[in-house]
């Protein structure tokens, strides 16, 4: 008997190390954009009292996989504030992206940049700058998002200037781009660029993810994890994700931390959450100002 519980704990460990990907497919297993989505795209408002046609989702399962997407689309035309962790002080620690979420009562949220683990804290592998603070440093292996905001015309006729966010992703990080932005997170690759899908070694895992529009008005929160997956290793690889996004309306997209990191809220709604979530070190969301 405690020789299979010693073979449970070892397998439970190796289950939740991080977000390594353990599912391996060959190149002739990978998924088409058909086999999974719907054959039409349709989003659903969510509706607040403050703002109206700023922000929309959708979300759908593909029962023959097993597998669940979900994607919280965000005109960034429209004022927003940016909120996330960690801060200086918060640094190290974890905390479930359902509790950052109603700590900064985020309209969305997203776990952000990959870990390492240091006796018992955890800190990120790249750069995290919240608010024109450098909180982790630049890591040139990784990409990164980066967000600002601009003061522009209003529309409104009774107002004269507005804020509005812009967004960009770098494939390498580096000290440019870096002082451009008043936020940065950092993340793993970049899977689409100027709608071209690049390609990875082909392990599927949950997934984290984030696209910018063409145009750049629209910013996409992304998200995919197994549906009656009881270890949470189910998923999309990296250039399923990039074509399911690209397919939402993404003309560039890159990859947060996956695996057991992985999750989406929107509002107190945990659109996607994998199986034997874990605890994450950074987050970034958005909220009213």
């Amino acid at each position: 008997m405690k020789i299979l519980q010693k073979v449970f704990c070892l397998f439970l460990f190796i289950s939740l190390s991080g977000c390594v990907s353990t599912n391996r497919i060959n190149e002739n297993n990978v998924r088409s954009v058909e086999d999974l989505t719907p054959d039409e795209i349709v989003w659903s408002e969510v509706t607040e009292s403050q703002q109206d046609n700023c922000l929309f989702y959708c979300e759908y399962v593909v029962k023959s996989e097993n597998i669940k997407w979900a994607c919280v689309k965000v005109d960034l035309y429209e004022p927003w504030n940016i909120v996330a962790e960690p801060e200086i002080k918060n640094l190290g620690k974890k905390f479930f992206l359902n509790d950052f979420s109603q700590k900064y009562n985020t309209l969305v949220s997203i776990n952000t940049v990959p870990f390492r683990k240091e006796k018992k804290s955890f800190f990120p592998i790249s750069i995290v700058k919240i608010n024109g603070e450098i909180i982790s440093p630049l890591n040139e292996r990784y990409c990164a998002l980066g967000l600002k905001k601009r003061t522009v015309q209003s529309e409104n006729l009774s107002e004269k200037t507005i804020d509005i966010l812009c967004a960009s992703i770098v494939k390498n990080q580096n000290e440019l781009f870096i002082e451009e932005f008043d936020y940065v997170f950092g993340g793993y690759f970049v899977i689409l660029e100027q709608n071209k899908v690049f390609e990875y070694e082909k392990y599927r895992n949950a997934r984290s993810a984030i696209g910018i529009s063409e145009d750049g008005r629209f910013l996409y929160f992304f998200g995919v994890c197994g549906v009656n997956d009881p270890f949470g290793n189910n998923g999309m690889s990296y250039e399923e994700c990039a074509l399911v996004m690209r397919k939402l309306g993404c003309y560039s997209a890159m990859e947060f931390d996956g695996g057991h990191s992985a999750g989406l809220m929107l509002k107190n709604k945990e659109l996607i959450k994998p199986a034997l979530q874990t605890k994450i070190p950074a987050a970034f969301g958005l909220c009213f100002p």
